[in-house]
């Protein structure tokens, strides 16, 4: 093969691969134009949309200006109250609220505070509701037991700001107030009353979802479920002498025979009890049915009955 047929051969080939590289570029330099116009039509929305923002802004500042009369002076703006404690007089909001009065709610706050601030897992945020109120709404929790929307009505607060406020602060509250739980040294100084009672003893069973491992012993047969037994022992007026918690599987007296009844028999102190206990020291509505005092004396009036019954100095009163 000579010169000019190897040339004629190399120049077509040549040309070809010219031509599919040069349609190559042309491929790519349209695939940039596409994405370089694709990029310049977003920034130009995004900056339209911006101008529209900037626009409608400009449009409500012009109309306010239009409405509003500067020439007068701007009336302060009333600022949201997010201290409930605040709407309430002390009087309404201390013992008829949380049961305590204004004195004995700053003592307990004195307690539980460094508390709270030791074990809390949270900060709180400009609006929410002070350490203090979340105490009184606990208190007030405690004392009339209202649902949490109840209680974010009465606070002014969300439903589940008040089921926080209450599962955390209830254990800072029994660490704070667990030394104030005692019991009497010397029963003959407790006032003796109604039927020579000088304490009152209740048990109650809480509910529980969901009991692993062990769960016979919080099975309770009569109700079906799982239960965690918790017995009080106040004194006439109010102050707890003792807290036991139990297995949900006994019952009132069952928790009693395993407390309080051997102090009960050798101290020969005298009780108030429901129809769930029976021992010789407590007594029930069975043992004594004249508590009723109305049934046996309908024809006094509520005036003369509340005279006789402060005269009989019931721990009611």
């Amino acid at each position: 093969m000579n010169s000019q047929q190897l040339t004629a051969t190399a120049i077509p080939m040549i040309s070809a691969v010219l031509q599919t590289q040069l349609q190559t570029y042309k491929a790519l330099l349209h695939e940039e134009q596409l994405l370089l116009r694709a990029i310049s039509n977003l920034v130009l929305a995004q900056r339209s949309y911006k101008c529209r923002k900037v626009k409608k802004w400009l449009h409500k500042i012009k109309e306010r200006r239009r409405r509003v009369d500067f020439s007068k002076p701007a009336r302060p703006k009333e600022k949201r109250n997010r201290n409930p404690e605040d709407l309430f007089t002390p009087r309404q909001l201390y013992p008829g609220l949380v049961g305590v009065d204004r004195e004995m709610f700053d003592e307990i706050y004195e307690r539980t505070y460094p508390i709270i601030m030791r074990v809390r897992t949270q900060r709180l945020c400009a609006g929410d509701l002070t350490w203090r109120c979340r105490l009184a709404l606990v208190l007030n929790f405690l004392r009339h037991a209202p649902s949490f929307s109840m209680l974010a009505a009465t606070w002014k607060t969300s439903e589940g700001t008040a089921h926080r406020a209450v599962t955390e602060i209830l254990p800072c509250l029994c660490e704070a107030l667990q030394s104030e739980i005692e019991q009497p040294d010397d029963w003959n100084k407790i006032p003796y009353g109604f039927g020579g009672a000088q304490f009152i003893i209740d048990c109650t069973s809480h509910f529980r979802n969901r009991v692993h491992p062990r769960q016979h012993l919080y099975y309770r047969g009569d109700k079906h479920a799982h239960f965690l037994t918790a017995q009080v022992v106040v004194s006439l007026r109010g102050l707890i002498y003792f807290v036991v918690f139990a297995y949900g599987h006994n019952n009132d007296q069952g928790v009693f025979n395993h407390t309080w009844a051997e102090m009960v028999h050798q101290l020969n102190i005298v009780g108030l009890g429901d129809r769930g206990y029976s021992h010789p020291n407590l007594l029930t509505p069975d043992d004594i049915p004249q508590v009723s005092l109305i049934q046996y004396v309908p024809s006094l009036s509520l005036s003369l009955l509340f005279l006789f019954l402060q005269f009989l100095s019931l721990p009611f009163l």
